[in-house]
């Protein structure tokens, strides 16, 4: 035979050999295989929109004699208006002359300090019974978490809304008897 008939036989051969087993190593594999695909959304965005139970004017107690705790009658209602689900973290400050100091902890006021309770509630008008100082009291800087304060069993997605019902303990007394203005924020917030 043929030299060159030969090799090239023999080279068919070889290389029908190595089609075979190429074929048989891709069978052999798990059937189906995963992989991990990662993605990290951009520019997820916290978003707050409050809006007041009495057109313009955010929420006005009244007169509350010195000493005395009062609660809210009507909601505020918090929107969650960013793209991603969030917990709300509050603040309150007065940034008037003789400035009154929101307490830090749960306790009795006293001269020129004040406390704010805040819980979300949905269903009604919580009892007075219903607020925690502990977990409720709305201090003057944001919390670094909202998980777990101000009744929330959960992140509020985007888009949804809480009832927002408040506590004041007013201050056994006052430098000044003139209204107060005390600014409450509302921060969404991963946790």
């Amino acid at each position: 035979m043929n030299t060159k008939l030969k090799k090239a036989l023999v080279s068919a051969l070889v290389l029908l050999g190595i089609g075979a087993v190429g074929k048989r190593a891709e069978a052999i594999g798990p059937n189906p295989d995963t992989m991990i695909v990662s993605v990290t959304p951009g520019n997820p965005q916290y978003g707050v929109y409050i809006t007041s139970p009495i057109a313009g004017s955010g929420y006005d107690f009244q007169q509350v004699n010195l000493g005395a705790t009062t609660g809210s009658t009507l909601a505020i209602v918090v929107k969650s208006s960013g793209t991603v689900s969030e917990y709300f973290a509050m603040s309150v400050v007065d940034n008037g002359t003789n400035a009154w100091t929101a307490l830090g902890a749960d306790g009795t006021p006293a001269l020129d300090q004040f406390e704010l309770l805040g819980r979300f509630n949905n269903v009604s008008q919580p009892l007075d019974s219903a607020f925690s100082g502990a977990n409720d009291i709305i201090t003057g800087s944001i919390p670094g978490t909202g998980s777990g304060k101000y009744n929330q069993g959960a992140q509020t997605a985007p888009g949804s809304t809480q009832n927002l019902w408040l506590k004041l303990k007013m201050p056994s007394s006052v430098t000044s008897p003139a209204a107060r203005n005390l600014v409450l924020s509302i921060n969404g917030q991963l946790n």
